[in-house]
């Protein structure tokens, strides 16, 4: 299948030495003159966001650290940085990179998220359904943002998917967004990334990934949908 795994290094190059630094929840790719430059990861637990550069396609080298906002990485979790994605060109905010949490609330007892970029930079938040927590964001490829969330409802998983409106993500914003899809029972599992792409036809496609965290009742799971426009 062409699948090389390596481990994860740090900003000298060295392995990264105990579990809880290698905590990566989250992935963006950083384009660069329309061509895949970079990956840009975020971790909880030792919260932090580094990026690492491509060759030949495969991330490599060591770590590149990230600038983010101090109340964010003074967090001990694994409910801190749980979703990271960088603005297209034709959103508002272009270049920007979306840091959204999972299990960190503000004062309203809203997801908090930052929005790190040289123009479009600082705090927002995001309001997500009953019972649910985001686990991934992408960008469309006109600018709206998608939210992937997960819960346990009947000791089933259940899962969202929502869009928020290119407009609306910005900084000091309050984000809720319109949901698209809805499950829950046997027909999805431990929903944990999402990606868009657009297909030869000209459509978007989304696809969902589930996480079994090597757990024996969880699965691994892909799920593509097209999202008519």
């Amino acid at each position: 299948m062409g699948v090389k795994v390596e481990p994860i290094q740090n900003s000298k190059g060295d392995e990264l030495p105990r579990a809880y630094t290698r905590d990566a929840e989250a992935l963006a790719v950083i384009v660069r003159d329309g061509q895949p430059s970079a990956v840009r990861v975020g971790f909880e637990n030792l919260t932090r966001v580094a990026d690492f550069g491509l060759v030949a396609g495969l991330p490599q080298g060591p770590a590149r650290e990230v600038g983010i906002p101090r109340w964010l990485a003074d967090i001990r979790t694994n409910e801190t940085l749980e979703a990271v994605c960088i603005a297209p060109d034709t959103s508002p905010i272009a270049g920007s990179t979306l840091l959204l949490t999972e299990g960190v609330m503000d004062d309203d007892g809203q997801h908090s998220a930052y929005l790190l970029g040289h123009n479009d930079k600082g705090p927002l938040s995001y309001i997500s359904g009953d019972g649910t927590n985001p686990t991934d964001c992408a960008f469309m490829p006109n600018g709206d943002l998608l939210v992937l969330e997960r819960g346990i409802a009947l000791l089933a998983f259940q899962m969202r998917l929502v869009r928020i409106p290119a407009a609306e993500v910005k900084a000091g914003a309050h984000m809720r967004g319109e949901e698209l899809l809805h499950a829950a029972g046997g027909d999805i599992d431990n929903m944990e990334a999402l990606a868009v792409h657009t297909a030869p036809d000209g459509s978007s496609r989304i696809t969902l990934v589930s996480d079994n965290n090597f757990n024996d009742w969880e699965r691994n799971l892909l799920l593509e949908f097209s999202l008519p426009e």
